[in-house]
């Protein structure tokens, strides 16, 4: 794909995926380029048309958003290494990496997939049933994905000061991504067959619902919207979050994906796309980068438009000017990426929000580090982000190098890290990433792999940063972050004024 983005970029003729099963040689595949050409060059000798542009012309931007777009006011994690955003940073900063081999007694003596290697929570089932008002044996049927959820939920509302939701009388609304975590074959298989049949077996375990439990639990009335286009699930959950804001649908949002992986078989169905690193290790956009490996976790945002949290004298981490999705159409194969589409909603997500591409100093990439998927997006970086008119380097990093592929919830602990970032005005390495690959240079001028921490300025400014992903299936997003304004004092949310006892329930 990253071919006939290049082609289309240095002789503007539009080459459609097929051409390359048609054409399988260099020879064959110029010969092509060179009748199109010609073609092109006949037909102007004819007509004296203007050439047609191979993408439609852009449409005229919106005004931005009233007040400056969409406040992040707090938010929770839970990572391997790390389940506070506090711990996280630090986890951040040291340039942590959390790879490892799958947990003794996870996936229950199933036979392993081969050189099994990943980013796991040490307890993902770890639950206090009781303050959720569930019974041990309800919680033990229901997926611990959803337990995360609501957890995570839960807790990011509370550092937003929103402790008791309804009787705020706003209307607050939940987006989650999340997929299968496998639990229901941990149910047919476990010894006590009788959980299988509870009723939460099924409510419990079908991930649309999972951002419906939190609504039900917490007593919230607006928009509850479960997410999955595969690994942009997270940003995609975010872009809905921020329209329904922006259009008064609800007042407060919490934005967040979870993912665990409870059993080997999603480990074996990735082993056999060939997109796993032999080697156990994440190096995105490193000379050396053969792959992604598996991440659990989830993290979660609240939400609120600006005038709205000025008003309420709400804390402010950082703003969300712009977010943009959109699917690459057809493309080699429904896994495989294509750099137009990549290109396009880059362009469309800031002519949309009116932020200038060359305000943009720093941004998180997809970055799974994989031979396909790097090329291509860092060829998207450089189409969309020329480089700097004042010639300073436009930073990037990936934060599956720390944490791996969190699957649907990939984007949130980019997201919070961006958000993080924003807050501290640094910049966390990206472990694994030295040297870069040679095409970065060439595709991506003017960006610079963050290797090492480091200060995060840029002159007299507001700090803005962009956050990608790109999902099997071809659809992408792409979200806008710039820092808190300055009459904000960003500090990290305060702890919890009600901490959470947890019970352990095994799985």
């Amino acid at each position: 794909m990253a071919v006939l983005g290049e082609l289309e970029d240095t002789f503007s003729v539009a080459v459609e995926p097929r051409v390359l099963r048609d054409h399988d040689t260099v020879a064959a595949l110029a010969g092509h380029v060179a009748g199109l050409l010609a073609d092109r060059r006949e037909h102007r000798a004819e007509t004296g048309a203007e050439e047609r542009l191979a993408e439609p012309a852009p449409a005229p931007a919106p005004a931005p958003a009233p007040g400056g777009g969409v406040a992040v006011l707090a938010a929770s994690c839970r990572f391997p290494g790390a389940e506070t955003p506090e711990g996280f940073w630090e986890f951040l900063v040291s340039g942590g990496d959390t790879a490892g081999g799958v947990p003794e007694g996870r996936w229950r003596g199933a036979p392993e997939p081969n050189a099994p290697s990943g980013s796991f929570l040490t307890d993902p089932a770890a639950f206090d049933a009781g303050f959720f008002g569930m019974d041990d044996e309800e919680a033990r049927a229901t997926d611990p994905q959803a337990r995360v959820f609501l957890e995570l939920a839960h807790e990011a509302l509370e550092r937003a000061g929103y402790a008791g939701p309804r009787r705020t009388g706003r209307r607050i609304g939940v987006f989650a991504a999340a997929g299968e975590s496998g639990y229901r074959e941990v149910l047919a298989e476990a010894a006590d067959g009788d959980l299988a049949r509870h009723p939460a077996a099924l409510t419990g375990n079908l991930p649309n619902l999972i951002a419906a439990r939190v609504s039900q639990v917490l007593d919230l009335d607006g928009p509850a919207l479960a997410v999955d286009t595969a690994c942009s699930s997270a940003l995609v959950a975010l872009h809905l979050a921020r329209q329904s804001l922006l259009s008064g649908e609800c007042d407060l949002a919490v934005v967040g994906g979870v993912n665990l992986g409870l059993t080997p078989t999603g480990h074996r169905l990735l082993e056999a796309t060939g997109a796993l690193s032999p080697t156990g290790r994440c190096r995105a956009f490193g000379a050396d980068a053969d792959g992604f490996v598996p991440g659990e976790g989830g993290a979660a945002l609240v939400l609120a438009r600006l005038d709205d949290a000025r008003d309420a004298g709400d804390p402010v981490l950082a703003l969300v000017r712009g977010t943009a999705v959109n699917n690459d159409g057809r493309s080699l194969s429904l896994l495989a990426p294509n750099p137009r589409g990549q290109r396009e909603v880059l362009t469309r997500a800031y002519r949309e929000c009116g932020v200038d591409p060359d305000s943009v100093s720093y941004v998180e990439a997809h970055g799974t580090g994989t031979p396909v998927g790097d090329p291509v997006e860092a060829q998207s970086l450089g189409h969309a982000f020329p480089p700097r008119t004042d010639g300073t380097p436009r930073r990037l990093g990936s934060v599956k190098a720390n944490l791996g592929h969190l699957l649907n919830a990939a984007g949130m602990p980019g997201l919070l890290k961006v958000v993080l970032a924003l807050v501290h005005r640094q910049l966390p390495p990206s472990p694994h990433s030295t040297p870069p690959a040679p095409f970065l240079e060439r595709v991506a001028p003017g960006f610079a792999l963050v290797t090492e921490h480091q200060e995060w300025r840029d002159k007299d400014r507001p700090l803005v940063a962009g956050v990608n992903a790109f999902g099997f299936g071809g659809t992408n997003a792409h979200a806008v972050l710039e820092e808190a304004p300055s009459r904000h004092q960003p500090s990290l949310a305060p702890p919890l004024t009600a901490s959470l006892t947890l019970s352990l329930i095994p799985i």
